[in-house]
């Protein structure tokens, strides 16, 4: 998580700031109205997949099951893992993709 923030920062110094900036009104639309369609995107991919016999509606999500057996402790365990994981992956994906638009629309 270092590495990238340090790039990040190798590249636009202070000036990160201007890679973000408030949320507005039309920010919010355009959130949930994604939210939306890809909400129903993953409907009609679940329901092609049942049609197609890909999937069972009895499946359980594997991570289900190990929740359902899981202690508490466990559970909690395992939520602390998954978040670290998830923050991580966006942090290496999506700094070093904002440090390439910076440069490459400030040349």
């Amino acid at each position: 998580m270092v590495i990238p923030l340090a790039a990040l920062f190798s590249c636009v110094k202070w000036e990160w700031i201007q890679l973000f900036r408030k949320i507005g009104p039309r920010d919010i639309f355009t959130i949930l109205i994604t939210i939306i369609f890809l909400r129903a995107a993953s409907i009609i991919i679940g329901l092609i997949q049942v049609s197609l016999g890909m999937v069972k509606l009895s499946d359980k999500n594997p991570l289900v099951f190990i929740i359902e057996t899981n202690t508490n402790g466990q559970n909690l365990l395992l939520l602390l893992q998954t978040i670290a994981e998830l923050t991580g992956e966006e942090l290496i994906t999506i700094i070093p993709f904002l440090s390439l638009l910076f440069i490459f629309l400030n040349q």
